[in-house]
Parts: C-alpha cells; sequence; structure tokens
C-alpha cells in the first residue's frame, strides 16, 4: 500500500514568510498579499482586476531588471501594462519596501505556464 504524503516547502526571506509551495507544484497566496490587499485584485493564476502574478511572471522573469521595475510598479502604481485597469501605489504606511521585494521576488518564482 502506497501512501501519498503532503509535504510543504517553506520559502523564508528576511523573516517573512511568503508562501508554501507543494511538492507536486501548487502554489498558496503568500501572507504579505493577502495583507497588504494584492488579492483584492490579483490571483495567482487567472486574471481577475488585474493580470494574474503568474502572467506578470512569465513577462517579466526574463527580463535582467524584472525585479527593480516591478518593485516600481508596485511602488509607484501604473496603467496601460494591463489593459484599461490602473494599478495604485502601494501606500507606504502600510506595505514596507521590505514587503514589496518579498512579493516581487515571490512573483517571480513561479513556475511558468506548462
Amino acid at each position: 500500500m502506497m501512501m501519498r504524503m503532503n509535504m510543504a516547502v517553506k520559502i523564508v526571506v528576511a523573516g517573512a514568510l511568503l508562501s508554501s509551495v507543494t511538492i507536486a507544484g501548487a502554489v498558496e497566496v503568500p501572507k504579505i498579499a493577502e495583507d497588504d490587499g494584492c488579492m483584492a485584485c490579483h490571483r495567482i493564476d487567472g486574471k481577475y482586476l488585474g493580470p494574474s502574478f503568474r502572467d506578470i511572471a512569465d513577462r517579466y522573469r526574463e527580463s535582467p531588471d524584472a525585479t527593480n521595475y516591478l518593485i516600481q510598479k508596485v511602488t509607484e502604481g501604473g496603467f496601460g501594462g494591463w489593459g484599461r485597469m490602473p494599478m495604485p501605489p502601494s501606500d507606504p504606511k502600510y506595505v514596507t519596501p521590505a514587503d514589496v521585494k518579498a512579493l516581487v521576488k515571490f512573483i517571480l518564482s513561479i513556475p511558468p505556464k506548462k
């Protein structure tokens, strides 16, 4: 009889729990994204009000300046890169630069669509 194990790997950056990734490859929403309101417009997969985190990763993953570019987008907001819905800037009273950097690193770590 074969037992199926559901093991999770915890990813920790600067002491902040970012996500749980199961052995099967399913990606859970990071606590930072939940706490900072990102999930009001984004999902891991599938367009909602904004692009999915996976679509963002797929578009920018190979860019040498992807991390800095996305940190700037999350911090300052933007318009037009993904359609007509603007992305508001993050509020520095609630979202720290370390949170933004950790979130961007998480997004870029999401595996490509198969």
